[in-house]
């Protein structure tokens, strides 16, 4: 953020494109989870066998 304020000579705009930007990523990699991306195996099946 201090780059990006130096950047626009104090002005904050660089910083909040730049916060937008990253906020717009966050919203779009979020939709395209699917409902088992976030499934964790659990149980005997899942166990590490040494």
């Amino acid at each position: 953020m201090t780059a990006l304020l130096a950047l626009g000579s104090g002005s904050p705009w660089w910083a909040c494109g730049y916060l937008a930007l990253t906020g717009l990523v966050s919203v779009w990699a979020t939709g395209r989870l699917r409902d088992g991306d976030l499934q964790v195996p659990t149980g005997p099946a899942s166990a590490r066998r040494m």
